[in-house]
């Protein structure tokens, strides 16, 4: 049966053909010469120190010379680049989404918290942010200085039994630079073409000593940056819908709120109610940054949104090393880091009560038909635009120390640790929070206009308003992980075909999760905030966890190596686990390798997930309908038109770690020494998923959600006295999740009549990616498209091809950049904000995302001053807009709108310049 390939497929492959077809036309480059000495090496994924260049397990590995061909600023983004990773946390996704300032690795779309990340292959403290569901429990990858990298190693296959068989997704082992002599000086400058985002950069790193000469090498390196915001209203063509929607064909996706400035009222009597905009009602039209939707004037609330927030970072780090004897060698780590982000969203949404005996009811809403004898109080739905955008700065500290020793003893090579790491999370609140009680007081004593555009509120009233800020530190959390460990290797006897070896290893470590919310937080001070309502409960959380694991290496037959590893993991709360590792690699001739690998997983939730605890946590991301008719009697706890509704998630003492089943199967092809190619096929079964609820399961069937408890009246709101409807999210295990697919990559290396030019493509193909919500259930596939269920898509291809022509001084490196398209839905009777654009009616539309393509240049040039390198490049050559989709703002990408932000890129053609000085 012939293959048909989409597009984007047919796009990698061409790009493939090409490549070979170069490398057949052009004279090989020359191999290059090996090191005399072949030392061994440790590979990421085993504790059995050995020589070799291809493992039997997938490993990527990024050097510190291909970093700087790709032009990333930081580690986030040369992680988040890469084709194996999706389904991560950055900036953008966290303006209004709970991120505070998290960044994460995510191998396979497989989840932050199931990719573990390494420091020279040792744990990191998890980011202190983390919130009662998980989320955002990852290590932070904004603290790891991209100056003092010196590679990145990926393990795209899971479960190792020396790392801990938490590891499912994969590992992310960065390595810092050690053994460095001499000070690298580095400066950038980032500016895109459409203007924000501004970006500087500065890195410094200094090494001294030789250990083999001076027994001792010390290296320091510093690194600076900083961004400036990138406004949604800089990038109108996608972020920023000027009208208020986005035509979809016959439909349109609206972006706007009820709460508006001046604000709209709602009212209700008998079976009858109402909602009028006393401006509209007087004025004819609405105000700026609104849109008229029958008798509301709605605010267009992306306008206010910010792509990428600010954010400013710097870090810094020390590896020591002094030679003991000759065999054995004692070493210190530290890392430093500071990152801050201030991120702004829309002014602060509020309900206020109307009393119909106030001078603001006759003003105002009477001459409108506002009645004065209506069931429920009069609702003022009112955006605090005086107030300022809420505006809040994320305080992200880490430190991270190891000493130990390592070398040979009795002829068993060892590495010996104790590892100190933490993380401090601060949240500020600088501006635009409002308090309960602050705007009650202000509403009590009459000074408040809600039906006033901005910037007419009296002297009084604005008085009364800043008073009722939230201005200072809001939550504050802390975790810590303290962990000793040694880890063994030692040749056991000459087989025929080689040396079998032995690896052992033990660790024991402690995990601290400390939140410390302020009353304000807590709702105990000031009635909490205004129109974000939180209720948050402070834990301080612990547990232990120890390990024992060993490793044998067999060399079966020449060419055949077989190796096997089981881990045994102790948790104080969870009781005891053993998974294993098999993995076998085979060259039947020195240029074809095949490797294949089976090992198991065990995953434990978060300590903050196991807490018995039920807190407020913000509000749903989209807006809804009310989800009963009228003629229901629930329908009293609904809000009026189409608006967000409050989130309680809860932790539980019950929740089952997870556990997963998973193999690998690849081969490595190198015919001559200047090609390369390979791929490796991945399949992963986790079962007992943990997680939460998500807004999109409660909207998809109200009906279903209500009898399950997920959607009932929850929130009592302060101000007006009135209970509503809120979504219940609580944490559960969801059945089996089941994902698969390809990680291909090729390099060649070509000696052309005008340089070296040397060719790399790399690509990861997801074929399925599918879960249950309930053990037994229906599975739901995400791969290729958006599920509305589960409110997640994953792209089946993401790819890259680099391509660098090194002539004399100069370097020039092109790299194409793919991710596919998939398809999505999105249904306005769920949502309520998708309508038919003649009649307002609600309607579903089935579109195609469509693919993401982009180009980046890159030109070095060693100067004549010697050690002075200058950096030109250009990302998005093309100026590609990110492709529009429906599902932004649906609970996993923030409050972005038009856009998937772990897709795209949206600052759009972006000019950059390095000056390096190497001495």
């Amino acid at each position: 049966m012939a293959l048909a390939f989409r597009p984007g497929y047919r796009a990698l492959l061409q790009a493939f053909g090409s490549t070979v077809a170069l490398g057949l036309l052009i004279q090989p480059a020359l191999a290059q010469e090996t090191s005399a000495k072949a030392e061994k090496i440790q590979v990421t994924g085993s504790a059995i120190k050995r020589i070799q260049n291809e493992s039997a397990l997938p490993v990527q590995s990024i050097t510190s010379a291909e970093i700087a061909k790709t032009g990333a600023t930081s580690v986030t983004e040369l992680l988040q680049r890469l084709p194996s990773m999706q389904g991560f946390t950055n900036d953008a996704t966290s303006v209004g989404g709970g991120g505070a300032g998290y960044a994460s690795a995510s191998v396979h779309n497989l989840g932050d918290t199931r990719t573990l990340v390494l420091l020279d292959g040792r744990r990191m403290a998890t980011f202190a942010g983390q919130t009662l569901t998980g989320a955002s429990s990852g290590v932070d990858l904004n603290i790891l200085p991209i100056a003092a990298i010196e590679r990145v190693e990926i393990l795209t296959d899971g479960a190792s039994s020396i790392y801990g068989t938490d590891a499912i997704g994969g590992v992310v082992n960065f390595i810092l630079k050690s053994d460095y002599r001499g000070v690298d000086v580095q400066a950038s400058y980032y500016m895109p073409e459409a203007g924000g985002a501004q970006e500087k950069k500065f890195g410094l790193t200094a090494g001294w000593g030789d250990l083999e000469t001076n027994r001792f090498n010390i290296m320091a390196s510093y690194a600076h940056n900083e961004r400036s915001a990138l406004l949604a209203t800089d990038r109108p063509d996608f972020a920023y819908p000027s009208k208020g929607y986005y035509e979809i064909g016959n439909a349109r996706l609206l972006t706007t709120s009820i709460r508006g400035a001046p604000a709209n009222a709602a009212w209700s009597k008998g079976d009858d109610g109402g909602l009028v905009n006393p401006y509209l009602a007087a004025n004819g039209t609405c105000p700026q940054y609104h849109v008229r939707q029958g008798t509301q004037c709605r605010y267009i609330y992306p306008t206010a949104l910010e792509i990428f927030p600010e954010s400013k970072t710097d870090s810094g780090a020390v590896n020591f090393n002094f030679k003991i004897d000759e065999n054995n060698t004692f070493f210190a780590q530290g890392l430093m880091s500071r990152h801050v982000l201030t991120s702004r969203i829309a002014p602060a949404p509020v309900e206020l009560p109307i009393d119909p005996a106030s001078s603001l009811w006759s003003t105002y809403l009477a001459p409108y038909g506002v009645p004065a004898g209506a069931d429920d109080p009069i609702t003022a739905y009112w955006r605090a635009f005086d107030a300022g955008k809420r505006t809040t700065e994320d305080v992200d500290r880490a430190l991270h120390f190891v000493v130990g020793a390592k070398g040979t003893l009795f002829n068993w090579d060892y590495n010996a640790a104790y590892t100190h790491s933490e993380n401090k999370w601060d949240e500020y609140y600088t501006d635009g929070w409002l308090t309960n009680d602050g705007l009650n007081a202000a509403l009590t004593k009459g000074t408040i206009n809600p039906f006033v555009s901005p910037g007419n509120q009296t002297a009084q009233g604005m008085a009364d308003l800043n008073a009722a800020k939230a201005v200072g530190l809001f939550k504050s959390g802390k975790t810590q992980l303290d962990m000793f460990e040694l880890k063994a290797s030692h040749d056991l006897w000459q087989m025929p075909a080689g040396m079998a070896s032995l690896g052992l290893g033990a660790d024991f470590h402690t995990e601290k999760n400390v939140y410390t919310p302020s009353a304000l937080a807590m709702g105990t001070a000031r009635g909490g905030i205004a129109g974000d309502a939180a209720a948050d409960i402070p834990y301080d959380l612990n547990r232990n966890v120890w390990g024992v694991f060993g490793e044998v290496l067999v060399p079966v037959l020449k060419g055949l190596e077989t190796s096997g590893s089981v881990r045994y993991d102790h948790y104080s709360d969870f009781g005891s686990t053993t998974n294993f590792k098999l993995s076998t690699r085979w060259a039947p001739v020195k240029s074809l390798l095949f490797r294949g690998s089976v090992n198991s997983g065990y995953h434990a939730p978060q300590p903050a997930q196991l807490a018995d605890v039920t807190q407020l946590y913000g509000v749903t991301a989209g807006n809804y309908d009310c989800p009963f008719p009228s003629s229901d009697p629930r329908s009293a706890y609904c809000y009026q038109g189409a608006i967000q509704y409050q989130i309680f998630v809860s932790g539980n003492p019950n929740l089952k770690p997870e556990k997963s089943a998973q193999f690998t199967f690849g081969f490595r092809f190198e015919p001559e020494a200047w090609v390369s190619a390979g791929a490796d096929y991945w399949h992963v079964h986790i079962r007992d998923q943990f997680g939460t609820v998500t807004e999109q399961q409660v909207a998809s069937d109200p009906e279903a959600a209500w009898n399950k408890g997920w959607l009932k009246p929850a929130f009592t709101d302060q101000l007006t006295g009135k209970t509503y409807l809120a979504f219940v999210l609580p944490q559960d295990n969801f059945g089996d999740r089941i994902a698969e697919g390809l990680d291909i990559d090729t390099k060649f290396v070509f000696r052309t009549p005008i340089g070296r030019l040397t060719s790399q493509i790399a690509a990861t193909w997801i074929f399925s990616d599918k879960q249950q919500l309930e053990a037994g259930g229906p599975f739901y596939q995400t791969a290729g498209r958006w599920d509305e269920t589960l409110g997640l898509a994953t792209a089946r291809w993401k790819g890259s091809w680099t391509s660098t022509l090194t002539t004399g001084d100069w370097d020039n490196t092109l790299t194409l950049n793919y991710t596919s398209g998939y398809d999505e839905r999105r249904d306005g009777d769920v949502t309520g904000d998708l309508i038919d654009a003649t009649t307002g009616d609600p309607v579903a539309v089935q579109r195609r995302v469509e693919q993401y393509f982009t180009a980046d240049w890159q030109t070095s040039y060693r100067t004549p001053v010697k050690g002075l390198k200058l950096t030109a490049g250009i990302y998005n050559i093309t100026n590609v807009n990110p492709p529009f989709t429906l599902n932004a703002g649906a609970g996993t990408y923030g409050q972005a709108v038009g856009y998937n932000t772990q897709i795209a890129d949206p600052r759009g053609r972006t000019y950059y310049l390095t000056a390096g000085y190497t001495y």
